[in-house]
């Protein structure tokens, strides 16, 4: 089971996200693996969440494993520190102009039109 780990990892390196998505959802319905080791490739999987900007995703992810109370707190301080750096970046982003919703855009140059 680790070893899908760790082939999750080299797609990750190599960019190939999709792959290394595949190869985490191998790992999550193999047999032979356990919460830990799930989890591990979980963080993986967030990992390459985060370096194709999909804060989204990558949040839920970690959120499910804090949530899992896993009794190892190398990954739980893992999980935390993306998670923190997740949210960071979800707030930063939000307060940009180009991710404003249509109703905000709609309201603004409303506004605009008045003066």
């Amino acid at each position: 089971a680790r070893c899908y780990v760790y082939i999750a990892k080299i797609y990750l390196g190599q960019g190939n996200y999709k792959q290394c998505e595949n190869t985490i959802n191998e790992l999550l319905t193999y047999q032979y693996t356990n919460d830990e080791i799930n989890s591990q490739g979980m963080l993986v999987l967030a990992d390459a969440y985060i370096q194709q900007n999909d804060y989204a995703n990558a949040k839920i992810i970690l959120e499910t494993i804090l949530n899992a109370k896993l009794n190892n707190e190398n990954i739980n301080k893992t999980a935390q520190s993306k998670l923190d750096e997740v949210n960071r970046n979800l707030n930063r982003n939000e307060n940009t102009e180009q991710n404003k919703d249509l109703f905000d855009r709609m309201f603004e140059e409303y506004q605009k039109s008045k003066e």
